[in-house]
């Protein structure tokens, strides 16, 4: 898969580009649904799918609350290139970038690819303000003699998957949801750096994870059955999201991680954490031993999870 960062000379491809444009955040079933008609149309033409994106979103630029994303850069083209993409051109998305106007946009999109089609989703908007939408697109498709693939949007139940929808979700905790809307298990990357060592004192050792990436999400606050590689092995896990309230007052938030049936240093390691389901909302704990307990129960429930009795 070819990267190309902003519209520059180089081209990426020069005939049957087949290109889609978003955010992409997430990628869940719904951008997948996108794509997957990209590949479609790329196999049946003998084309090239391209995918135009933007770093950092439009709605974190915007954002004033400091919005989390699903999928890092680095994340979000892993899973393009497994999903058979051909290129992606790389938009920054800077304060002058912001105010393009829609036309304007469209020309530069025909000017670099002078696609083959493209092809969207149903609630597409692009430009400054976002004021450019589907009826401008058909327009410009018209004029240019290109085709213009319009995707419906795709539902989990009565919910349209969207990427907003999902980063609630992910705050909530809800996983279970979470994962059927991306049509995968939601990850994070992250490295052991050495903690405290009070896992260990209950007879649980944890390691203490930095997560790679400040611009990620990550789930709400309780304790949550997860999955890891390690040497090639996949071992169940419980994750620690929160501030330990039972032993701490700091107000700093953990990120913690006990790998059941695993022991050894992992300073320094870097892990890529799955998240499966959460399996209850933190609290504080009136002793040592009942919260030792309650972890005992959890690894408990952990297990039933990861083997699908729960």
């Amino acid at each position: 898969m070819r990267i190309v960062k902003g519209f520059k000379k180089e081209k990426l491809f020069t005939d049957r580009n087949f290109v889609s444009i978003g955010s992409f955040d997430g990628i869940h079933i719904g951008h997948q649904a996108i794509l997957c008609k990209v590949r479609e149309l790329t196999y049946v033409n003998k084309g090239k799918g391209i995918v135009v994106t933007f770093d950092p979103l439009p709605r974190e630029f915007f954002c004033k609350e400091n919005l989390k994303v699903i999928t890092t850069i680095d994340e979000k083209l892993k899973i393009l290139q497994h999903l058979g993409v051909d290129g992606v051109v790389i938009i920054p998305f800077t304060d002058k970038f912001s105010k393009i106007e829609a036309s304007d946009f469209l020309k530069k999109i025909w000017n670099f690819f002078h696609p083959y089609a493209i092809i969207v989703g149903c609630n597409h908007h692009f430009g400054k303000d976002g004021k450019g939408g589907l009826p401008l697109l058909r327009a410009f498709s018209r004029e240019k003699a290109f085709q213009l693939i319009e995707v419906r949007e795709v539902r989990e139940g009565e919910r349209v998957v969207s990427s907003s929808g999902i980063r609630d979700l992910i705050v909530q905790g809800n996983m279970k949801q979470v994962n059927e809307m991306l049509g995968r298990t939601f990850f994070f990357s992250a490295r052991v750096t050495k903690g405290e060592g009070v896992g260990r004192t209950l007879s649980f050792p944890t390691a203490n994870l930095e997560v790679s990436s400040p611009r990620k999400i990550l789930p709400g606050r309780g304790v949550y059955v997860a999955k890891i590689v390690l040497n090639r092995k996949e071992y169940g896990a419980m994750l620690y999201l929160g501030k330990r309230p039972t032993f701490c007052a700091d107000g700093h938030s953990r990120c913690e991680l006990h790998i059941m049936g695993f022991s050894g240093n992992l300073y320094g390691k870097n892990l890529i954490v799955r998240v499966l389901k959460k399996i209850r909302e933190e609290k504080k704990f009136r002793s040592a031993q009942n919260l030792k307990d309650q972890i005992m129960s959890d690894e408990n429930t952990a297990r039933k999870i990861i083997k699908g009795v729960v």
